[in-house]
């Protein structure tokens, strides 16, 4: 995916948008992977990292990203897509800067793909303890079990 265009996509969540900052880069990676598990396929792979899902090729283009301010919101020709993803959106909005909800959703989500034969309680245990010493809060990681299910599980 080019730079403009992915920019025009934040643009929908962000009015203003930086990668100067660890939290910005976190949701970049959440938001881009959540939109192509819900929405439409946008070219990125991904990987499990220290905290969930992250693409290094999406790091990549972030970067190039120029004139953030100049950016134009993207809209999709195909209404189907344009559909589903303002669906999205309004899903996502209550979340999209809490980079915690964000980076559990999307953990959740990648793990039940690659595992589909694990149970709610060892991904909620995997979550918990991929940074080491139960770093995020097992009755949060099941809240947002609860939030996605139906959703992107």
């Amino acid at each position: 995916m080019n730079s403009l265009a992915l920019g025009g996509i934040l643009k929908r969540f962000y009015p203003s948008f930086s990668m100067t900052t660890f939290s910005n880069r976190l949701k970049l990676q959440k938001i881009i992977y959540l939109i192509q598990s819900d929405v439409t396929n946008l070219g990125y792979v991904y990987e499990w990292y220290l905290y969930g899902p992250y693409s290094t090729q999406l790091t990549k283009d972030a970067y190039n990203i120029q004139e953030y301010a100049e950016t134009k919101p993207i809209a999709f020709e195909d209404k189907v897509i344009s559909t589903k993803f303002d669906e999205f959106i309004k899903k996502i909005e209550p979340h999209k800067d809490d980079t915690k909800w964000l980076e559990v959703a999307s953990s959740i989500h990648l793990l039940k793909k690659l595992y589909p034969q694990k149970t709610k309680s060892d991904i909620i245990v995997q979550i918990q303890n991929k940074r080491g010493n139960n770093t995020i809060d097992k009755t949060f990681i099941s809240n947002v079990w609860l939030d996605v299910e139906g959703w992107l599980i």
